[in-house]
């Protein structure tokens, strides 16, 4: 988030300017930390958040 906030910051702009945030993640044991992370920045939406581990094939040779 600080580094996406730099971004924002670069181009004049902050986190109100964000209409939509979706994260995916690929461990539901972290998820109560990415609330707890997001929240600090309340000025969000609320985020679309997706479990995809399993969802898609890894390919190891």
């Amino acid at each position: 988030m600080k580094y996406i906030g730099a971004i924002f910051t670069e181009a004049g702009l902050d986190f109100n300017h964000v209409v939509k945030a979706s994260l995916f993640l690929t461990d539901l044991q972290v998820f109560a930390e990415v609330n707890e992370v997001y929240s600090n920045y309340g000025t969000l939406p609320r985020t679309l958040q997706i479990a995809i581990k399993g969802c898609f094939p890894v390919h190891r040779e």
